[in-house]
């Protein structure tokens, strides 16, 4: 995992509290991941994993643990909702 993923995965605890159980955190973990590594190394931006980091916590608090679901997901909001340019 990279650095700038493990870092959003501390952001993911102080956002929430610290709630998520271990396997939760490594679930969303692998969903950003799956999804960072779907994106053409020239979209990989800081506005995209912002996007999709913030996707995989709302849908891990609403209860969703599956990696392909969270990173599908996420990778569908980051390509609508990046500013033009970004992706």
């Amino acid at each position: 995992m990279c650095v700038q993923n493990r870092k959003q995965i501390q952001r993911w605890k102080r956002w929430n509290g610290g709630v998520f159980e271990p396997q939760d955190v490594t679930n969303m973990r692998t969903g950003l991941d799956r999804a960072w590594n779907s994106l053409a190394p020239e979209r990989r931006t800081p506005e995209a994993m912002d996007i999709m980091a913030a996707v995989i916590v709302h849908l891990a608090t609403q209860g969703e643990r599956d990696p392909v679901q969270l990173s599908t997901q996420a990778l569908q909001t980051a390509i609508r909702e990046a500013p033009r340019g970004a992706l």
